[in-house]
């Protein structure tokens, strides 16, 4: 009995043993398929993400970038004011009306945070495009630039994941890269912002037409080596003594520095002097030299029936001007009167005869008279006929005659461009440079 017993443990005993291995070889056979269908959905989702889907997903995405595109560079804001003013507040009915709407744009983008300040930023000068003001939304109405959007075949497929594509285009001969996320549908960045960056403006915003001015006369263009030749002229009313030079000199050089300060901070390198007390020229005149602005051909005539014949040849006589990049001369009377600049122009004057760039200025001047006739001879142009704009655009442009010089005197961007120290001007200024010349 006692055996039987044995046997029928021994039975049970076996029977748990195989139930348990049974169940193990159940768990292991569960995950193999598990992992295996794992796998097979990996694959299904890789291969369901295709090339022509990316292309998909990527126009959904740049024709949301387009209408934001139109909404703050194309005046799109704008045409949902009532119209009556340059600057007015959305329409309290449209839901861009409220920030937090126009906010959401954004999330096209996986960073919206690097984009925004780019599209808020515009444009570069004056009142911005869109702007919030104590919960509200303002549009300012400006002269538009259209600018080409990149369609989607601009882009092209360099790396392709499970979980994102990664897209390269060229941009003025520089590989940019996007990221579209294919879980949260986002780009990582603006392609419009990569494109149209101010890291390019140089180089899609230039004019169709370079200053008239650069590269010409004894005044080529405001930087390297370059001199200012004061020559105090006595005539039949007047004359200098030293305290008369001294002051004008220190005035004169008081200019120059703040000219210089300035090229510095447009990156420029200059080495602006003038002729000291003992180094400028002193030249006496037979006659009473006029102090009309429109009156001052005798200039040219004072040297003419002299040995040296122009100008140029009574510079180039008394000193070394050859040793500088550029150089300009100065004319003081020692008499008030109204100040004159003369700029080179082949078609006014013969090259070898009347290549320096020249001023007449009066015991009246100021040291913004000095700068202004310096940056005038190198290029620059008095900027009233379009001072609304350029008020806006740099405030205090020392090229408005409302100016004054001092700290919060500027230096902008087109005065800038006009004597040689920007290659261009941003798109936004070519119609107001076009206007000054009018």
């Amino acid at each position: 009995m006692k055996k039987y017993i044995l046997i029928l443990l021994s039975l049970v005993f076996l029977s748990m043993l195989f139930s348990c291995g049974g169940e193990e070889e159940s768990e292991i056979s569960n995950k193999e398929t598990e992992s295996s269908t794992e796998q097979s959905n990996d694959e299904d989702y890789k291969a369901l993400i295709t090339s022509a889907e990316v292309y998909e997903m990527l126009d959904d995405l740049l024709e949301k970038e387009k209408e934001l595109v139109r909404l703050f560079f194309e005046n799109g804001m704008y045409e949902l004011t009532s119209k009556t003013a340059q600057t007015l507040p959305v329409d309290q009915d449209h839901e861009f009306s409220s920030i937090e709407n126009v906010n959401e744009l954004f999330d096209i983008y996986a960073f919206p945070e690097k984009v925004m300040p780019f599209f808020f930023g515009f444009p570069k000068y004056g009142e911005k495009a869109v702007f919030e003001k104590n919960g509200v939304v303002y549009s300012t109405k400006y002269q538009t630039i259209k600018l080409a959007y990149p369609p989607s075949n601009a882009f092209y497929i360099s790396e392709l994941g499970l979980a994102s594509a990664t897209l390269s285009f060229d941009v003025n001969g520089k590989s940019e890269k996007i990221v579209l996320d294919f879980e949260t549908n986002t780009l990582s960045d603006s392609p419009y912002r990569l494109i149209y960056s101010e890291d390019y403006s140089d180089k899609w915003s230039s004019p169709n037409f370079k200053p008239t001015t650069i590269g010409l006369g004894s005044g080529k263009t405001l930087s390297g080596d370059t001199l200012v030749v004061n020559v105090f002229i006595t005539d039949k009313k007047s004359e200098w003594d030293n305290d008369d030079v001294k002051k004008t000199l220190n005035e004169l050089n008081e200019g120059i520095q703040w000219i210089s300060d300035k090229a510095k901070s447009y990156g420029v390198e200059l080495d602006l002097t003038s002729t000291t007390e003992t180094t400028s020229l002193y030249y006496r005149s037979s006659s009473n030299l006029t102090t009309e602005a429109e009156d001052q051909i005798w200039i040219n005539e004072m040297f003419a029936y002299t040995t040296y014949g122009s100008l140029d040849e009574y510079i180039k006589s008394n000193r070394n001007v050859g040793d500088y990049d550029n150089y300009v001369v100065l004319f003081h009377l020692n008499k008030e009167g109204e100040n004159n600049c003369g700029r080179y122009d082949s078609q006014l004057f013969e090259k070898d005869l009347y290549s320096t760039e020249r001023a007449v200025t009066y015991s009246n001047s100021t040291k913004k008279d000095y700068v202004e006739a310096i940056l005038y001879l190198f290029g620059a142009h008095p900027l009233d006929p379009v001072k609304s704009e350029i008020t806006s655009y740099f405030g205090n442009e020392i090229m408005l005659s409302s100016t004054q010089l001092n700290n919060s005197a500027t230096i902008g961007e087109i005065t800038a461009y006009l004597i040689g120290w920007k290659r261009s001007v941003h798109s936004q200024l070519v119609n107001t440079v076009i206007n000054i010349f009018k």
